[in-house]
Formats: structure tokens, C-alpha cells, sequence
């Protein structure tokens, strides 16, 4: 239409060509305005009320749509005319400010709505404790970060496409919130996990002695059978599979910054240019435009991260990741213990059909028997670490743990803490008689010389206090407790 009316013009008023055209385009946008920011703002929360990521959509096509025409009045009316028009320029612009403004909340709605659709565990499925039920949870919780990724990477895209990039302090806010609320899911589908791997630390765990209680109703506490030979295997697995997924996480949110740092120096370059509609804009958004002119250079060679929130909770998650993982790896290990420092052997009078057998009759208790065959089959279970370490074959000098040294890693870890249960179930033990002071040291050397083969002489200071300790003549053992 604009085409048509400046042919006519130039054709029957050649004289009044532009200056009529453009004193008639004046007047169209002084009457339609104010209608078209009406009618704007109502098409905006329509699409809004049905789904949350239209509305941006809409506004992206309409700043393109009013890109264009500005391409195109520059085309039939020439580039001195339309361009000494910069405040109608800006009239043409003027209904889409509001929802400039608004940018923070579109975008924050967006993406709040693709985290939503997210099929990640909840609640309705922590009643199924079937390997299959924790295998698809996992999987959910790994496939759901690529998604998130993707959804922060193109939020980076719809900012330049709506605001220019004019808007980019606001949209790292909201990329901080929305990824560190996605890390809240993902911290929450965690507690599914422990519902469903049963694998929360019993309270009895360090607990007090309790006379009287179970545990001294029996001289043993029963054996689960082997702990070696507990199916627990595809559940430190699945469990491990975690571990990547923790990772990732880090990696993505490291990826996301990264990819704020090279949008914010192409926004630079754009707020300098005279092309398209980015003088328009940068008037509109003036003040908005010199904090970001400012804040730019600083940003991008910055060493800090650009989403603070999201690192932090990140590594957070990891550690929440590792807990987990140590809780199932230690669950069979926990309920073997349980009672364990509470046992009436450790007090029982030795009667005279005793009194001659030597002490290197004892053998370590089936409890800790099982506990050190367990220990020594984790690094076969281990192995699933390989394909999973984002490290592995990552070649000479990558300067991070491969597969085998994060395995060995792990090891290390996992017999810190069975030490540190172990350790707490002796600190429950009240009163040690001669022959429970045999059994003990029976106990200990087993233990302790597992335990040495993984952390070599790391030994926990408690465990070496009760072996040296049970390890003394009876009269002495007397005298130091008293």
C-alpha cells in the first residue's frame, strides 16, 4: 500500500513527493496508535491465558513485521526523507514498548512453562521401587538437561530477536532464576530417588545405647546373608548414573554462560549499527541502552560467573548427587551395623571353660566379614563410571580424573564412610570384657587391614584407638577404663 501511494504521488504530485506520503503516514500513526497498543497488549494476554511461551513469539514476529517496514519505506521513499524521520520512526515502535517493558516477566512465564512440561520424577511414582521405575526416573532426570539447555539457548536468541539484546541484564536474571529453580527440580526428584532406593540412613545410626533395646535380646545380629551377595548391584548403577547427570548439569550451566558472553559482544556491535531498526530502538530504550554500553565490557571479560545462583546450585547438586550415591552404596553396609555396638557379647563374662583358649581362636564377625567383601567387590560395581566420566578419553594432559582414577576415587570415599559407621557403632559399645575385647580385635585387624589395602595408613584415629585399646592384657584394659 505505502508502494502504491508514493507511485501515485510520484506520478500525479511529483512536487509534494515524499514530503505528502510521509505527512500522511504522520497521521495514520498518530490515529492508529494508541489502538494498536490496546489491541496489542489484549492479543498478548490471550495468548498468554492458553500458553505462556506464545506471547513472545507473537511480539518477535511483530518487531520483524515492523523491521520490514521500516526496510521498505526507506526503499520507496528514499534514505534522506525516511531518515530525517526518526520520531515517527519511533511512533511506529511506540505500541510495542509496553511489552518491551515486560520482557522480564514473558520471558520468566516461557520459561517456567518448559520447565513445567518437564517429565521429571515426582511424588506419584515414589511408591514403584522396581529396578525399571528407578532406571526411567534417571533416565528422565539426564534427558531433562540437554532439554533445559536448549530452552535457555534459544530464551538467549529470543532476546536478540525481541529487544535487540537491549534487554540482556534482564534476560541473565531470569536465566539464573529459571535454571536454579530447574536445579530445585531436579533436588526434589532426588527425594523421589531416596523414597525409592529405601536408602536413607536409619536412625539409629550413632544413636545412643538403649539397654534393653533388640539389639541385646541376642548374642549376634543377624547376618543379611552376604552383603556381597545383596542385590545391589544394578542399584549402584543405576545410582552412579546420577553422577553424570550431576555433571552435566555444571557443564550446561557453564555452557549457558558461555554463550551470554559471545551474545552480549554481538550485541555490542549491534547497538553501534545504523541499519534495520537499531537507532529506533536504542532511542526507545535509551536509558536501558548506555547501562548496557556500560555493563558490556565488564561482563564479558569478567571471570566471575554471569549466573551465580545457577553454578552455585549446580555444585550443590553434585554434592546432593554424591551424598545420594554414598547413601546406596552404604544402605546394606548401615543395616548390617545396626545393633552392632550394642551387642551383649562385647560385656559378656568370660566362664572357666574360657579362661584357656587363646585369643587367636576369634574370628571377625559375620557382620564384618560381609562389610569387607562388600568393600572389596565396589570397584567391579565401580566400572560403570567409565562410559559415564565426561573426563574418559578426553586425551594426554585434559588435566581431569579419567574413568579409572574417578573410580579409585570413589573407593576411597566409600571406605571413608563405611569407617566413619563402623567407627560410630563402636563409640555405642558401653562395656568391653575380657573375651568381647577378643572378639574386637578379631573385628578390627579383619577390618583395619581392608581398609589399609584401600586408604593405606588413613586409618580412622577411633578405629585405631579400639584396636590398640582391645588389643591390651585384660588388667590393663581395666586400668585405662577406670
Amino acid at each position: 500500500a505505502l508502494e502504491a501511494e508514493a507511485r501515485w504521488c510520484q506520478a500525479t504530485l511529483p512536487s509534494e513527493h515524499p514530503a505528502l506520503v510521509v505527512g500522511l503516514l504522520r497521521r495514520l500513526f498518530a490515529e492508529v496508535g494508541p489502538l494498536f497498543t490496546r489491541r496489542m497488549g489484549d492479543v498478548v494476554a490471550q495468548a498468554g491465558e492458553g500458553d505462556a511461551r506464545k506471547p513472545l513469539g507473537l511480539l518477535v514476529q511483530v518487531r520483524q513485521a515492523l523491521s520490514q517496514f521500516l526496510e521498505q519505506a526507506e526503499l520507496v521513499l528514499g534514505v534522506g526523507a525516511w531518515g530525517q524521520e526518526l520520531e515517527m520512526q519511533q511512533a511506529l515502535y511506540q505500541p510495542l514498548l509496553p511489552q518491551l517493558h515486560s520482557y522480564g516477566e514473558l520471558e520468566q512465564s516461557h520459561l517456567a512453562a518448559e520447565l513445567g512440561a518437564l517429565k521429571l520424577p515426582d511424588s506419584t511414582g515414589a511408591g514403584s521401587r522396581s529396578m525399571d521405575a528407578k532406571d526411567r526416573a534417571v533416565r528422565a532426570m539426564a534427558a531433562s538437561v540437554n532439554s533445559v539447555a536448549g530452552s535457555m539457548e534459544e530464551a538467549i536468541s529470543r532476546c536478540q530477536a525481541f529487544t535487540l539484546g537491549i534487554e540482556f541484564p534482564t534476560l541473565l536474571a531470569v536465566l539464573n532464576s529459571s535454571l536454579d529453580q530447574y536445579i530445585s527440580m531436579l533436588g526434589a526428584s532426588l527425594d523421589v530417588l531416596y523414597v525409592q532406593f529405601d536408602c536413607r540412613p536409619p536412625a539409629d545410626a550413632g544413636a545412643p545405647p538403649q539397654p534393653g533395646g533388640a539389639a541385646e535380646a541376642a548374642e549376634e545380629v543377624p547376618s543379611p546373608g552376604g552383603l556381597a551377595q545383596m542385590a545391589v548391584g544394578e542399584d549402584i548403577g543405576v545410582a552412579l548414573g546420577l553422577v553424570a547427570v550431576a555433571k552435566d548439569v555444571l557443564q550446561q550451566v557453564d555452557l549457558v554462560d558461555a554463550q551470554c558472553r559471545t551474545a552480549l559482544r554481538s550485541v555490542q556491535g549491534k547497538l553501534a549499527s545504523q541499519q534495520g531498526d537499531a537507532p529506533v530502538l536504542r532511542r526507545l530504550l535509551e536509558t536501558r541502552v548506555a547501562g548496557l554500553e556500560q555493563s558490556i565490557p565488564q561482563l564479558t571479560a569478567s571471570h566471575a560467573s554471569l549466573l551465580p545462583r545457577a553454578t552455585s546450585g549446580a555444585l550443590a547438586f553434585i554434592s546432593a548427587v554424591e551424598t545420594f550415591v554414598l547413601d546406596v552404596i552404604l544402605s546394606p553396609v548401615r543395616q548390617a551395623l545396626l545393633g552392632y555396638g550394642r551387642l551383649p557379647l562385647w560385656g559378656r563374662v568370660a566362664q572357666e571353660a574360657d579362661a584357656d583358649l587363646p585369643t587367636f581362636s576369634a574370628l571377625p564377625n559375620q557382620q564384618v566379614t560381609d562389610i569387607g567383601e562388600y568393600l572389596l567387590m565396589l570397584p567391579e560395581q565401580l566400572d560403570v563410571l567409565a562410559p559415564a566420566s565426561p573426563a574418559a578419553g578426553a586425551g594426554e594432559g585434559g588435566g581431569g580424573l579419567d574413568a579409572q582414577d574417578e573410580a579409585g576415587a570413589w573407593v576411597v570415599k566409600i571406605a571413608q564412610a563405611i569407617a566413619a559407621d563402623y567407627g560410630r557403632c563402636l563409640l555405642q559399645v558401653q562395656r568391653l570384657s575380657a573375651p568381647g575385647a577378643n572378639q574386637l580385635v578379631a573385628d578390627l585387624d579383619y577390618f583395619c587391614n581392608i581398609l589399609q589395602a584401600i586408604l593405606g595408613d588413613d586409618i580412622p584415629a577411633v578405629l585405631k584407638t579400639f584396636q590398640e585399646g582391645a588389643a591390651m592384657a585384660p588388667e590393663q584394659l581395666a586400668a585405662t577404663a577406670e
